[in-house]
């Protein structure tokens, strides 16, 4: 196996300097830190603003589950909702003993709060435990937003505490009594030492106990733990910056399940070409031009998934996407 010390990174014209990133500062010095422990690339999926400043204004969010498909990104505000027209049998749903105080979001943005001033609270109703299938049929193919697969649980003990909020738009607003509401998870594409054969190979192998291959909850708090520790007068409540993939992440992900024949999450289309997303790369540096092994790691962009193809072919690294 070649060296991550001797080899120099190419394709360095595919980084792009950081423009408003989607991360507090002590997110970015704790990635760059894991990166320059580990000698690795991280590559991050772009988890959007509207997280930003629900947690530069301590709104009380937290990290989408896996078991929780529904995409934030077609949500309210970014936040997690699934529509009335997936959950079946609605006449059946528990009102919660109380309404929702929408209060609890004030701070996001200037849209929110006008909405939040006309409806002060909402009604509220349990999230149904008895398995029934929440999601949509598009072309004879079922897609859920409730994965009770996902869930460790027999009897979906995972969802005691979440709830579906009435938003009176056809929408119900998915909230945890303790965490709120969910917004986008952040996600880790790859981890890789430039040099190594596949993702995840250079990563501690005692971490892989009792986690997927792509996922590590040691690993990934790792990262959440010195964030916690770059802001130590920062609320309790923390929202974790690497809530999934702190192992070999969605390229092992992808990697093992297209091996097996199993259906997998792509970045693609339906069309085949790549979704529009940013992605974030931290690497370590040294003055003067690109190299694995320093300790002198920075976060830079890629435009796209197309760049993040490009610059993997350009360095042999694995990209199953």
């Amino acid at each position: 196996m070649a060296s991550a010390r001797r080899n120099k990174v190419k394709a360095t014209e595919l980084l792009q300097e950081l423009d408003n990133p989607p991360f507090r500062s002590e997110e970015i010095q704790a990635f760059k830190e894991v990166s320059n422990m580990h000698d690795e690339m991280i590559v991050i999926r772009d988890p959007g603003h509207a997280r930003l400043s629900a947690l530069k204004n301590n709104v009380w969010v937290g990290g989408k589950m896996t078991w929780l498909k529904a995409k934030a990104k077609f949500g309210f505000h970014d936040m997690v909702c699934v529509p009335k027209a997936n959950v079946p049998d609605l006449h059946t749903l528990k009102r919660a003993p109380t309404q929702y105080q929408t209060g609890n979001l004030k701070g996001m943005n200037a849209e929110l709060d006008a909405f939040i001033a006309k409806n002060p609270k909402l009604d509220m109703y349990e999230m149904p435990r008895d398995g029934r299938p929440i999601g949509s049929t598009e072309g004879g193919k079922f897609t859920s937003d409730i994965d009770y697969t996902a869930m460790r649980s027999k009897n979906f003990q995972e969802l005691e505490g979440q709830c579906l909020v009435d938003l009176k738009d056809g929408r119900f607003l998915v909230v945890d009594k303790i965490r709120g509401p969910w917004m986008g998870d952040v996600d880790i594409a790859t981890r890789q030492r430039l040099g190594s054969k596949q993702a995840g190979d250079h990563l501690p192998q005692t971490a892989h106990k009792n986690s997927p291959k792509e996922d590590s909850f040691p690993l990934e708090q790792e990262i959440n733990n010195r964030v916690v520790a770059l802001n130590p007068n920062g609320k309790a409540h923390f929202y974790d910056v690497a809530q999934h993939g702190g192992n070999g992440a969605s390229t092992v992900h992808v990697r093992e399940a297209a091996a097996a024949g199993k259906k997998h999450w792509s970045p693609r289309t339906k069309e085949g070409s790549f979704q529009l997303e940013k992605l974030y790369v931290v690497l370590p540096t040294k003055p003067g031009f690109f190299s694995f092994g320093r300790k002198q790691s920075k976060m830079f962009e890629f435009k796209g998934w197309a760049e993040f193809e490009q610059f993997c072919k350009a360095n042999d690294l694995e990209f199953p996407f």
